[in-house]
């Protein structure tokens, strides 16, 4: 399911595009013009977050330890256990 970001997101992708393919057609009037400079900064700003998100998902420290794990072969402590027999 979408969130409403990714919705206004979807959104803001499809009018650009739409803006951009009139471009290439046959240009822009002013105020579409200025509706597509407009509408760029918040498409960017989803664009970095999601980014963003992706390098913390990939770089960021990961918990490795296991319930127990703690508990395995310890051989320092082993060996001081059987000097102090």
């Amino acid at each position: 399911m979408k969130t409403r970001h990714e919705h206004a997101y979807n959104q803001r992708e499809k009018r650009i595009k739409a803006l951009d393919e009139k471009d290439l057609e046959r240009g822009l009037s002013m105020d579409e013009a200025k509706e597509m400079i407009g509408l760029q900064p918040a498409h960017l700003d989803f664009l970095q977050e999601q980014f963003r998100l992706v390098k913390q998902k990939l770089f960021a420290s990961k918990n490795e330890d296991y319930p127990g794990q703690g508990e395995l072969f310890n051989e320092a402590e082993d060996t001081l256990e059987q000097n102090t027999r």
